[in-house]
């Protein structure tokens, strides 16, 4: 309710609203993600959802070592908020060919 005021408010003021931070999912399954990539703004947080009962689970580790969940277990979730702009590639840990992209604009 606080956000929506805010909204109301500085477009009353005819002041730029602030931008709403943005939950965005990706689906882990066997071997493969989906959407492969997503674009999303500063601030925005990727979830990522494990649907595949492969036993250990499926973790998510960027190619550039900014970020790692741990393993995951089917229906278990890990989100990371980004908070710089650029592109940042990934893969499920367990299954190196399984590659995604965060681009962050």
């Amino acid at each position: 309710m606080n956000a929506l005021r805010t909204l109301v408010f500085a477009s009353l003021l005819g002041l730029a609203a602030p931008a709403l931070a943005e939950d965005v999912m990706v689906t882990l399954t066997h071997g493969k993600v989906a959407p492969p990539e997503v674009i999303v703004s500063m601030g925005d947080t990727v979830t990522f959802r494990n649907e595949s009962n492969m036993p250990g689970g499926h973790s998510i580790v960027a190619d550039d070592g900014s970020f790692e969940s741990p393993g995951l277990g089917v229906d278990e979730t890990w989100s990371h908020t980004f908070h710089k702009l650029g592109v940042y590639p990934y893969h499920i840990g367990e299954h190196p060919n399984a590659k995604g992209k965060v681009i962050v604009e």
